[in-house]
């Protein structure tokens, strides 16, 4: 439950071991952050949007995640590095226009690029 970004507890939780079995607290001053999977299409769009807005009434962290398959290895050199290359720029395009959407809300926020 715990998130560590760049070295730092972001969790909203903290375990504390009471005298017979650990408690869950919440600690009012932390967020968690909001992931948000984007795909460029419409319903896509509509979960960046409520996002956004969720991010900046919470002032929490923000991240948007593209999860991509890639192109089959067997394609061979040249086929695989121009799909390779075209999946990449549209994955990065989807990013960046959510990362738009929450610059414009005034929302601090990050993108990540994933394959799986």
């Amino acid at each position: 439950m715990s998130t560590i970004v760049g070295g730092v507890d972001r969790s909203p939780w903290r375990v504390s071991v009471g005298q017979d079995r650990p408690r869950l607290t919440l600690v009012q001053d932390r967020v968690a952050p909001i992931v948000v999977a984007v795909d460029g299409s419409t319903a896509s769009g509509h979960a960046v949007d409520a996002a956004v807005r969720l991010a900046a009434k919470l002032n929490a962290p923000l991240t948007f995640v593209y999860v991509r398959r890639g192109p089959p290895g067997f394609l061979g050199t040249p086929v695989f590095e121009r799909r390779l290359t075209k999946e990449l720029a549209e994955a990065r395009r989807v990013i960046d226009g959510a990362l738009l959407r929450a610059a414009r809300a005034g929302v601090a926020a990050e993108g990540e690029i994933l394959e799986g």
